[in-house]
């Protein structure tokens, strides 16, 4: 299950709308494995993204 978000902003990372969707950075990772982000991982403005609800599995 997952809802969307879209990056609004020049300069959001994954790690930013982490912390915007569970209180912490550290599930940056699970959203670009959702949205099959690979490195430099590198998000664009008003990019929609599915953001797992439960990103720790």
């Amino acid at each position: 299950m997952w809802c969307s978000h879209v990056c609004y902003l020049l300069g959001d990372s994954l790690s930013k709308i982490s912390a915007t969707c569970y209180g912490t950075q550290q599930f940056w990772f699970a959203i670009a494995k959702e949205n099959a982000i690979k490195e430099p991982y590198i998000i664009h403005p008003e990019q929609v993204l599915k953001i797992p609800s439960n990103p720790a599995g």
